[in-house]
């Protein structure tokens, strides 16, 4: 069916309103001028729901209940390589106007007040490097894409 699915800068995931997963990432290096040698995203989705009383948490949601028990894992994942690996060649090709554009359109709680690493403000968008721009009452903050690389293990 078709849903609504939203993206938070910091790489959760909402399908209908709700949360429903996160993409993950870890590289190489953390700082945010380096080009790292590796870079892994992965994604948490749930299929089913973590409870048999969902109503107990309305800000939660599964594919189940959103109406998608029909979505197999492995065709999940295929398509989410497929529909990556065409934007990783758009931004290569493009540069990364088209994907911020298709960002833009997806993107959960801009122009809404928000915290992030510490700081809360409102949530302007993102610069060029994918950076959140979150604007307090005296400045504009830049919080760098490399702030929630996940440490390796």
């Amino acid at each position: 069916p078709e849903v609504a699915v939203h993206l938070e800068w910091d790489g959760t995931l909402r399908i209908n309103g709700a949360h429903c997963g996160r993409f993950r990432v870890m590289a190489a290096a953390s700082y945010p001028e380096a080009i790292p040698d590796w870079l892994v995203v992965g994604f948490e989705l749930p299929m089913v729901p973590d409870t048999e009383t969902p109503g107990d948490t309305p800000d939660q949601t599964s594919l189940f209940e959103e109406g998608c028990a029909e979505v197999a894992p492995a065709h999940l994942v295929e398509s989410w390589a497929r529909h990556t690996l065409n934007w990783i060649a758009r931004w290569e090709s493009e540069g990364s106007q088209p994907l911020h554009a298709e960002w833009r359109g997806l993107a959960h709680a801009m122009g809404e007040t928000v915290t992030q690493q510490g700081l809360t403000g409102t949530f302007l968008g993102i610069d060029d490097a994918f950076g959140m721009l979150l604007r307090d009452d005296t400045t504009t903050h830049l919080i760098p894409l490399t702030a929630l690389l996940e440490d390796t293990p």
